[in-house]
């Protein structure tokens, strides 16, 4: 039987990726941290759309994080037919008032956990004949982005990792989309400790839901990047015609009076 495996499944995009596949009847193997998130979660979703729901608790910044997830996978005989590499976090401030150990955190998790999960998952998918891969970045990863420079960095990576995978794979069979939100209405703000007005967060951001739906259109159809929602391209459209020092100076501008 065929699963979609989302990571970061908890809360926020993940938990309306787990909706919006449970909802057109696609049976989900959800993965995240917290442990009561996921069994309330899976009980929601099982009573609300019948299908069947499996999840495990893992931390997937640790060395052994997509290993383990994979291992369950194994075990319990399941066929992952999409993965979605939903998990991340950002953090705000200046880089040296950082905390190292935090920016190291982040990067296991936003980078080298995300291209474990897919080369563990991709080789199954390749001897299977098919499979999709759906990799969240982030507008960020289009620009430079002073007082959030290691989390601007780590969605870089994610876009252009994904986008080369997308040719690569081409032949396989294996579709990747790489989905690039804006700013979406999620705990991630106070994660990353940004407080945003009311006016930014009613005009400026996206919700979940809306992402995600953005997103869902553009797996169904196969496509590759996908930039959600109108303002956000027409963010990224400009930051094309500009150098990235230029860049780096509306961004840091921006960022800094995200506070205020």
């Amino acid at each position: 039987m065929a699963y979609v495996l989302i990571t970061g499944a908890s809360s926020g995009i993940g938990r309306e990726f787990a909706k919006k596949f449970a909802s057109k009847g696609f049976d989900l193997l959800l993965v995240a941290r917290g442990i009561f998130k996921l069994e309330r979660l899976k009980e929601e979703l099982q009573k609300e759309y019948g299908v069947e729901i499996k999840y495990f608790s893992c931390d997937l910044s640790e060395n052994n994080g997509p290993k383990r997830v994979y291992r369950f996978v194994k075990d319990n005989g399941l066929d992952v037919s999409v993965l979605i590499n939903n998990a991340g976090f950002g953090s705000f401030g200046k880089f040296l008032e950082g905390d190292l150990a935090r920016y190291q955190n982040m990067i296991d998790l936003n980078n080298k956990a995300l291209m474990t999960m897919t080369y563990l998952f991709i080789k199954d998918m390749k001897e299977r004949g098919y499979g999709h891969i759906v990799n969240v970045a982030s507008i960020a990863g289009f620009m430079p982005g002073p007082y959030m420079a290691v989390y601007y960095a780590s969605k870089a990576f994610v876009l252009n990792f994904s986008v080369a995978l997308e040719e690569e794979l081409r032949e396989d069979n294996i579709k990747v989309t790489t989905v690039c939100p804006g700013p979406v209405r999620t705990d991630f703000w106070d994660r990353a400790g940004v407080k945003m007005s009311d006016f930014k967060d009613r005009f400026l951001t996206r919700s979940p839901s809306e992402t995600v739906s953005t997103a869902y259109k553009a797996i169904e159809n196969n496509k590759g990047l996908i930039v959600d929602g109108f303002f956000n391209k027409a963010v990224v459209g400009s930051v094309k015609l500009l150098a990235k020092e230029a860049t780096a100076k509306v961004v840091g501008f921006v960022q800094k009076n995200l506070q205020k």
